[in-house]
């Protein structure tokens, strides 16, 4: 686990190299390979107010978690059927990352994009 100056705990694989390479329909074994292992898993029930039959076969993996108090960033993907369905990136709850099946990759805000590693250190040892 890596600590950000964002005020957040990352995964050790996070970076903005690894996100951008994020299509939705991978398997959840390939995003390992790019993202490493999640800080944890939920289900979206956790995160949501849908009922557990929209959501039996799905589970989130949580890449990066506020530390602490308010704030900080949030990187979560959502993964049905052992395939991944969206990756969002959130800063103070404002979305800046999205993939999913409408635009992937989506970046809306720079200045939170760059708060993120260029690039991991999975795979550079």
């Amino acid at each position: 686990m890596l600590m950000c100056s964002c005020g957040s705990r990352l995964a050790p694989g996070v970076s903005r190299q690894a996100l951008l390479a994020l299509r939705p329909g991978m398997p959840s074994l390939q995003v390992q390979e790019l993202l490493g292992a999640p800080l944890r898993v939920e289900t979206p029930l956790a995160r949501t107010r849908s009922t557990p039959e929209e959501y039996s076969s799905k589970i989130v993996w949580i890449y990066a978690e506020p530390r602490g108090g308010p704030g900080g960033i949030e990187i979560y993907l959502l993964f049905s059927k052992d395939q991944l369905e969206s990756a969002t990136a959130e800063y103070y709850d404002l979305r800046f990352f999205q993939c999913d099946g409408n635009k992937c990759p989506s970046v809306s805000n720079e200045s939170d994009w760059e708060r993120l590693p260029t690039h991991s250190g999975i795979g550079s040892q």
